[in-house]
């Protein structure tokens, strides 16, 4: 049996498609070509995974690396993969449009988890009905309102109301980051057309109220024969819209020790526990593999609380690939950032590809990688993104925020 790994990122855009046939933004596809090689990094660590790439790259790239690192997963272009009846797909996320290109990969059907059941969890409607959860067992902070799912125009407006003319709208199902407005004068008609738009393509709105945020972060979680186990956590920056930037490279201990100087562990703990039984009953029996669930710190006059629910993200995500990375692979007392960026063109990855490996050059110890630079994906003439590791005593507890 292989376990064929497959990266899709453009998952919750297909999701929210809906169909099988669907057609990636150009961004999108951009994305998932050139960092096709990713799941390498995370990949179930054997001779018997393989890595389903959308280009050719050469077998012995990184060879040196790899085999310091002790890696034994290895790739194949989709032009030459040969599908083999006991092949087990683990892609980035599942969706109708993977089924129609796995049909074409493998030439007929092929084995699928139960699509309706996905596309109902990974809903912000779910999201909704977790925090509702939450309340009732006590695990959550009064500060933490729980979003309206509306269904028509003027029960949106009325969520906008109560909510002091200052929320976020979201569409049900969309990209990361995506699918969001910022509603900061109350009920517009730019408000209104909006939501108008989203409730003909998916029936409902959700409205949250706004926050003041002060961190991003989540707690990452995997489902394995109905049993749900805690992963670890996700210590990550976003941009003013909300697209993500980067993750800190540090143990579970030292991100709590970050996340205990807003709230005491004893509160993470609760969330824990009280998600771990939610998820347990409503997810884990129609779910299989990694999934996240982010979170925020908020500030208010009443002081710093926790906001246990904002996304959950029901497959592979970049947190898991940061904590996977990290356990693996470096140094258990090092610290330091992962981050997917999006350059120019080639000629301009390369460049800080050879720059950063001339400052930081990479020191592998025992297996473990104690400092300096790693590309993470492979740059060809194409390539706009890449992703990598920065590794060291320049990252200050800080993904982004090096000195």
């Amino acid at each position: 049996m292989r376990n064929i790994y497959l990266f899709n990122p453009e998952n919750d855009l297909a999701i929210a498609h809906g169909k099988k046939r669907y057609d990636a933004p150009k961004p999108a596809r951009r994305l998932a070509s050139d960092m096709s090689l990713l799941p390498v990094w995370y990949a179930q660590n054997d001779a018997n995974s393989l890595i389903l790439m959308q280009c050719d790259i050469p077998s012995d790239y990184m060879k040196d690396i790899f085999d310091a690192l002790k890696i034994s997963a290895k790739w194949v272009s989709e032009d030459d993969y040969v599908y083999s009846s006991d092949d087990v797909f683990i892609p980035w996320g599942w969706s109708p449009a993977l089924e129609d290109r796995l049909e074409h990969l493998c030439g007929g059907k092929v084995s699928m988890p139960d699509l309706a059941a996905y596309r109902k969890l990974s809903g912000r409607q779910f999201a909704v009905a977790i925090l509702k959860q939450m309340q009732a067992k006590r695990a959550l902070d009064a500060r933490v309102k729980i979003p309206v799912v509306a269904s028509s125009l003027e029960d949106l407006s009325n969520a906008v109301e109560s909510f002091h003319s200052a929320c976020l709208m979201k569409s049900p199902w969309s990209g990361s980051g995506k699918g969001l407005l910022w509603v900061r004068s109350g009920w517009t008609d730019s408000v209104a057309a909006w939501c108008n738009n989203v409730l003909k393509r998916q029936g409902e709105v959700v409205c949250e109220p706004r926050y003041t945020k002060l961190q991003d972060f989540a707690m990452e979680f995997r489902v394995s024969g109905t049993e749900l186990t805690f992963v670890g956590y996700s210590y990550f920056q976003t941009d003013v819209a909300g697209t993500y930037r980067g993750n800190l490279l540090a143990s579970d201990e030292r991100i709590e020790q970050l996340l205990a100087e807003y709230v005491s562990t004893a509160v993470l703990d609760e969330a824990r526990t009280a998600l771990m039984e939610i998820l347990s009953e409503h997810l884990a029996p129609h779910y299989e593999g990694y999934f996240g669930i982010d979170m925020m710190i908020c500030d208010s006059p009443e002081g710093v609380f926790l906001h246990p629910c904002v996304e959950l993200n029901l497959r592979y995500n970049m947190g898991v690939v940061a904590h996977v990375i990290f356990e693996r692979y470096v140094a258990s007392q090092a610290v330091g950032r992962y981050t997917i960026w999006h350059g120019i063109d080639s000629t301009e990855l390369r460049a800080f590809v050879s720059q950063m490996k001339e400052e930081h050059p990479l020191v592998i110890k025992d297996g473990k990688i104690e400092r300096g630079f790693l590309p993470l994906t492979y740059i060809r003439d194409e390539s706009e993104f890449m992703a990598y590791c920065l590794i060291g005593p320049i990252c200050r507890g800080t993904p982004c925020g090096c000195e």
